[in-house]
């Protein structure tokens, strides 16, 4: 150490002198002990103990020295406030030996926070209809680090809705993490959205035993009520009461229904596309429909509502009288085998059959149908007014014990074999009416605005009268023939068009008067046609002026009741001989001009 400019001082010192005022000595500079602080810094969850830590220190200004150390944590688990142990404090940088340390470890704190987990799939699993939008769901998580024991638990699913389909959207929520990791790790979200089907049950199995309401799913096995389009069929077969359909069961669709007690509709709607069966039916409101069929096999009362299926309906009334609000389906066949059947609202079917003791009167302006057969018994007879345009009705065979048989058509009417005893036969077509059976009854009254045909199998029997009226042309064709059992007669009137029948027709009056008129056209009617139809042939005076053989010819044509007064009209047979007499022909010219055709009787 190099000493310069000594210099004395003290009271004493102008006593002396310095002999050198510069010298060389030797000394030592101990270092400085370096005073170090620790914070720790936290961290997310890493799977390791490692720990990172601040050092500070009370180093002079300007020096150049650092410290360095090496840090971990007790556990590599996440928490907070966890000790974190320093070890290794080593000094470096060019006035690192200046310094020294009083200890090269030491003690802080630092966090570990949770690592956070994403979901990675999210999945659902189908199942069958049970009534509920429950879903079992599952799934996986990404960003677990390592060898990590950590898994999803719980989670929920809900359904968009609780019907059947395919690719349903399904909400997921309610993940938790577990594994002896889980702890370490946080979800980022415990939610999604996953797909999945939702299949219609086969079969719902009533076990309400004395019968209830549909929508208590109490009387169903597992509580799965058949609703919508979700359950295929219905099993019925323990309960022997009545199962009642309200509006709160809203609208189902089955594939079959069967039920060995009864169904009570109130409201809503039930669809069966295949087949419906029950014992006994009662019905005040909705609507029983589908593609399928419907039978009733022993009561039936409908008061309201309605019934409308694309397959066929069958009704059958063991007791007393049968009496529906409206019926639609392809064929209908009504059954009331001690009473009697009769409607409050419309009925719509491609077909119907019924069968009743005391009468069918259905008279509905809404009937809508293409063919109708009917048996009655009893008295009270048949009626039916309906609407079949453009197509024909059809009639099949329509038989009563007692009573009318009234038929009014707005369409054509194909008649085949109609037999009422002791009552009349009405048919009213507002367009053709086509006999081509027999048809038996006291009066017998057939009333087309348009053509009326007999055809080869026509057989008209009457007790009384017969009475025909077209708004054009009658035509009596084949075999056809009408008969009179007792005196009434036979009244034909073709208002627009010709009358005309076949030289194999028969038309037998029975001595009863018969009249032919077309009063706008041409009786073309051969006498062979006529049985048991008397003329009386008039009596001439006689001659005093000598007629020729055409004059005679015209008043033979003049007085044959097979024809109109028309002097285009012959018959083969003429039924007078060559007679002369001025006061019969002017008579028998008169009448020819008058354009009335005369009836004949003995």
């Amino acid at each position: 150490m190099t000493v310069q400019n000594a210099s004395l001082s003290g009271t004493d010192a102008g006593n002396y002198v310095l002999s050198s005022t510069t010298g060389v000595t030797s000394a030592t500079i101990a270092q400085r002990v370096l005073t170090l602080g620790f914070t720790g810094n936290d961290k997310v969850y890493d799977g390791s103990t490692g720990a990172r830590v601040a050092i500070s220190d009370d180093r002079l200004a300007g020096d150049a020295v650092s410290a360095s150390a090496s840090a971990s944590f007790a556990d590599k688990n996440a928490g907070s406030g966890k000790a974190v142990a320093v070890q290794g404090v080593a000094l470096s940088g060019a006035d690192a030996g200046n310094y020294r340390l009083l200890d090269t470890a030491g003690v802080t704190t630092a966090s570990i926070a949770r690592a956070a987990l994403t979901l990675n799939t999210v999945s659902a699993s189908d199942k069958v209809y049970d009534g509920t939008q429950a879903a079992s769901v599952s799934g996986t998580v990404a960003g677990v680090i390592g060898q990590d024991a950590v898994s999803l638990a719980g989670g929920s699913g809900v359904f968009a809705d609780r019907n059947f389909g395919t690719g349903k959207a399904v909400a997921v929520s309610g993940f938790q993490l577990a594994g002896s990791d889980a702890g370490n790790y946080t979800l980022a979200s415990n939610s999604g959205v996953a797909q999945a089907n939702i299949a219609q049950r086969a079969l719902s199995t009533w076990i309400g035993a004395s019968g209830g309401l549909w929508s208590d799913t109490a009387n169903w096995e597992g509580g799965v009520a058949p609703s919508g389009s979700n359950v295929l069929a219905a099993d019925f077969a323990a309960s022997t009461g009545t199962v009642v359909y309200s509006a709160a069961a809203g609208d189902t669709v089955l594939n079959s229904f069967t039920s060995r007690g009864g169904l009570n509709l109130t409201g809503g709607s039930l669809l069966v596309n295949g087949a419906l069966s029950a014992a006994n039916y009662v019905q005040s409101g909705g609507l029983l429909g589908g593609a399928g069929n419907v039978t009733v096999s022993n009561s039936f009362s409908q008061s309201g509502g309605a019934i409308n299926v694309g397959g066929n309906l069958a009704i059958t009334q063991a007791s007393g009288d049968l009496r529906f609000a409206a019926l639609t389906a392809n064929a209908i066949n009504l059954s009331a085998g001690t009473g009697a059947i009769s409607q409050s609202g419309a009925l719509v079917a491609s077909s119907l059959a019924t069968q009743s003791q005391t009468g069918t009167v259905l008279n509905d302006a809404g009937n809508r149908m293409k063919s109708f057969s009917a048996s009655n018994s009893g008295a009270g007879g048949i009626a039916l007014t309906t609407t079949s345009a453009p197509d024909l009705l059809v009639l099949g065979s329509l038989a009563t014990g007692s009573g009318d048989v009234r038929i009014d058509s707005t369409g054509g009417v194909e008649s085949h074999a109609i037999t009422s005893n002791g009552g009349n036969v009405t048919l009213i077509a507002h367009s053709p009416v086509n006999v081509q059976g027999a048809i038996s009854g006291n009066d017998v009254t057939i009333d087309a605005s348009t053509d009326v045909r007999f055809g080869d199998g026509a057989r008209i029997n009457a007790t009384r009268t017969v009475a025909v009226t077209a708004g054009t042309g009658v035509t009596f064709a084949g075999a056809a023939t009408v008969d009179v059992l007792a005196a009434g007669g036979i009244n034909v009137l073709a208002k627009n068009g010709d009358l005309t029948a076949a030289d194999t027709v028969r038309i037998n009056s029975r001595s009863a008067p018969v009249t032919l008129l077309a009063p706008n056209g041409t009786v073309r009617v051969p006498a062979s046609v006529m049985v048991g139809v008397p003329v009386t042939t008039p009596v001439i005076p006689p001659a005093t002026v000598s007629l020729p053989s055409n004059a005679v010819a015209a008043l033979a044509d003049t007085y044959n009741p097979l024809n109109q007064v028309n002097t285009s009209n012959t018959v083969s047979s003429p039924l007078l001989t060559n007679t002369t007499s001025t006061e019969s022909t002017k008579e028998a010219t008169d009448e020819s001009k008058s354009g009335i055709k005369k009836s004949y009787c003995n």
